[in-house]
């Protein structure tokens, strides 16, 4: 993960998966508020099926407000970041 393209300050790497890396990072304006941070792998940022499916993750998760699932904050689908 580039920390000079992203305004967050990375914490640690959670793990990577077939399409995605996630990162323990928090933001300057919060900084004793650590979040995950879901990014496209290098290798998988051309991909059109991989850039739809990460745009409709975050469109779906969105939508969705219970305790027991992630909150969703935002992020730049296109660019390959939740």
């Amino acid at each position: 993960m580039s920390q000079s393209t992203l305004q967050y300050r990375q914490l640690g790497f959670l793990g990577r998966g077939g399409t995605a890396e996630a990162y323990l990072v928090e933001s300057p304006e919060q900084p004793n508020a650590p979040f995950v941070l879901k990014k496209i792998r290098p290798d998988k940022k051309s991909d059109s099926a991989v850039l739809a499916s990460f745009a409709f993750e975050a469109k779906t998760l969105s939508a969705l407000n219970h305790p027991n699932i992630v909150k969703y904050l935002g992020g730049q689908p296109e660019q390959g970041q939740l």
